[in-house]
């Protein structure tokens, strides 16, 4: 029991202890800087360690998501432009699936129809012939060459178009229509995703004649009318005559094209020259095409 004074005993108080109350200062002290600590330590584990890796967590969420999106709308996209355009090989055959992409049709492209010439005939594929992609499946013989028709993909032969047995020559006015070869069915449509579209095919078909290997060349003194075949070229894919622009005689030959033919596939308007020729009458020339009219004829 505390000491009281009794000096004055109007008032019993208790005797004040300063050592009592320095340490409940001391521990009061002690616990605001323990809360303080405990604060700063929250907050520096809350702000180092929770927060970035909830962020990270909120990052990588948000990149997977988007990236199965871009999978899933890739994947629609891809199969809506597979059934929405034509592909094609680099043996110049187009294909083009049906809406299910449970069959397809294919054909040879136009540009090949015009670098053939006038089709005389087309060898068609079986009905239910198995085939897989490459696979020679029938032949088209025109006045110029004759090519074989290759299988874009893999699949059976479902039917032929009879119409090209009497009709050959719907293929040059309509390849890539009515001029169509045969329908398959389809083994797997994602084999189409692998063949050009139509903008890489244009750009392959502008240096399709391929390593030229061959140049038949002009006989200096020759006279020649327009259309007349005159000489031809030979690559590793095909043949093909070439003719006179206009009517003339020929002056002289490209000799260099005897030892290094492929300075026609370089540069088949610089170095390559076929032939100088004398001109009969330069307004033949006129009926021709110009730059601009045959790269649209090229492209068409």
């Amino acid at each position: 029991m505390p000491p009281y004074r009794f000096n004055n005993p109007s008032s019993l108080v208790p005797a004040y202890n300063h050592h009592e109350s320095t340490i409940r200062i001391l521990w009061h002290v002690f616990l605001t800087y323990l809360t303080v600590i405990l604060a700063v330590v929250v907050y520096k584990f809350f702000t180092e360690q929770i927060i970035p890796d909830f962020q990270e967590f909120r990052r990588r969420y948000q990149r997977d998501r988007d990236q199965t999106t871009s999978i899933e709308m890739a994947h629609i996209v891809g199969s809506t432009a597979l059934v929405n355009s034509k592909h094609y090989t680099s043996a110049h055959e187009w294909i083009e699936l049906s809406d299910d992409q449970k069959t397809a049709t294919i054909g040879i492209s136009t540009y090949a129809a015009k670098a053939l010439g006038d089709v005389v005939f087309v060898e068609l594929p079986a009905k239910d012939l198995e085939v897989m992609g490459g696979d020679a499946i029938g032949a088209v013989e025109s006045v110029k060459s004759a090519s074989d028709i290759y299988a874009p993909i893999a699949g059976r032969i479902l039917e032929s178009n009879a119409v090209l047995e009497e009709k050959p020559g719907t293929i040059n006015k309509s390849a890539e229509g009515e001029g169509w070869i045969a329908r398959m069915e389809v083994a797997d449509p994602q084999e189409a995703a692998g063949l050009m579209d139509e903008a890489a095919y244009k750009n392959y078909a502008a240096k399709a004649l391929g390593d030229v290997g061959f140049g038949e060349l002009l006989t200096a003194g020759q006279d020649v009318t327009a259309g007349d075949a005159i000489g031809a070229v030979e690559s590793v894919k095909f043949a093909s005559d070439i003719y006179a622009p206009i009517s003339g005689r020929i002056v002289d030959g490209n000799a260099p094209l005897e030892e290094k033919p492929g300075t026609i596939y370089q540069g088949p308007e610089g170095n390559g020259w076929i032939a100088k020729m004398e001109v009969s009458d330069g307004k033949e020339a006129d009926g021709l095409m110009d730059a601009e009219a045959y790269k649209k004829f090229t492209e068409e």
